[in-house]
């Protein structure tokens, strides 16, 4: 996202996916944070169900 020129119609587009994407991100990372899970381990599958998301 740091490669889109944000003068771009592509900026504006990609920006409601890069919202809900940091919002996904907080969330999952703060309940592993309180559950104790402070190495990251996900869990298959992915539990963000961000459009975003990289795992499988």
């Amino acid at each position: 996202m740091q490669d889109i020129d944000p003068d771009t119609h592509s900026w504006q587009l990609a920006q409601p996916d890069l919202t809900e994407w940091s919002k996904t991100l907080t969330a999952v990372s703060l309940k592993r944070w309180q559950s104790g899970d402070l190495e990251g381990r996900s869990p298959s599958p992915c539990p963000c169900r961000s459009t975003m998301c990289r795992n499988p």
